[in-house]
């Protein structure tokens, strides 16, 4: 009895092959894959892409190497300005912004409803990073007025300064912001008032409120700190009031 032939048109196809299958020819499969990345780069809405200075979901914290779960969970080291950006570009959590050591991170604070609030020129750095006109821009004008309050003043009927002669502002040219005249006293806290809460005002009055009274606010992380720290200011600054009457 004869073998049976085995011819090539009904041999079984190679490995991995389905047998009446179609294979395209390989210059569309290369064609094919080359279209690839560009359908899968579709650009997000303008509503869900991260803002300037926000650090963006999925980045990690530069401190603890956590991935962020949303679009503002924390901040950026950088400061976009005509001469370019300066920072060293590393983000933060709002985690690790509250909790980081001092001597690692500094002492330069935000929180999340405070950056928020200042909008789209929001910037946050590293005090190690800032220059001498970031740091100026962000301590505002209140520091500089302090730094010239603590300069010497010139000795009398003289040019040279007078040791140790250093100007003190009296207790009235502290209370100089306008806020102030508004505050209710201590005993007046959390009743209904004519004046202005100190829980309404905004964070950065209540960095000028200390400023002006001479108050260290760097360790205030959260805006309940520093509310805590104006109303002890203002409440001292009363005591001594009564004291001189």
């Amino acid at each position: 009895m004869a073998a049976a032939s085995h011819s090539p048109l009904h041999s079984a196809p190679p490995a991995g092959l389905v047998a009446g299958v179609v294979l395209p020819a390989p210059q569309l499969l290369e064609s094919r894959t080359e279209e690839l990345p560009r359908l899968t780069q579709v650009p997000l809405p303008v509503g869900q892409r991260p803002r300037p200075g926000w650090l963006p979901m999925g980045a990690r914290c530069g401190v603890c190497s956590k991935k962020v779960a949303d679009e503002c969970g924390g901040v950026v080291c950088q400061r976009r300005g005509g001469d370019g950006t300066a920072g060293c570009g590393e983000g933060v959590c709002w985690r690790c912004m509250k909790r980081a050591p001092r001597d690692s991170f500094g002492g330069v604070r935000t929180t999340r409803e405070e950056f928020e609030s200042w909008g789209d020129d929001a910037w946050w750095m590293h005090e190690g990073c800032m220059r001498d006109e970031d740091w100026a821009d962000y301590v505002g004008e209140g520091a500089a007025e302090l730094a010239q309050e603590a300069a010497p003043e010139p000795a009398e009927g003289g040019g040279e300064a007078a040791a140790g002669k250093v100007t003190v502002a009296t207790e009235d040219e502290r209370l100089t912001p306008p806020e102030l005249d508004e505050v209710p006293r201590a005993e007046e806290q959390g009743q209904a008032g004519p004046g202005v809460r100190v829980e309404t005002l905004s964070v950065r009055q209540l960095k000028d409120i200390l400023a002006a009274n001479h108050v260290d606010c760097a360790d205030c992380i959260e805006k309940a700190d520093l509310v805590k720290r104006v109303l002890k200011t203002l409440n001292e600054g009363q005591a001594r009031e009564r004291e001189v009457d």
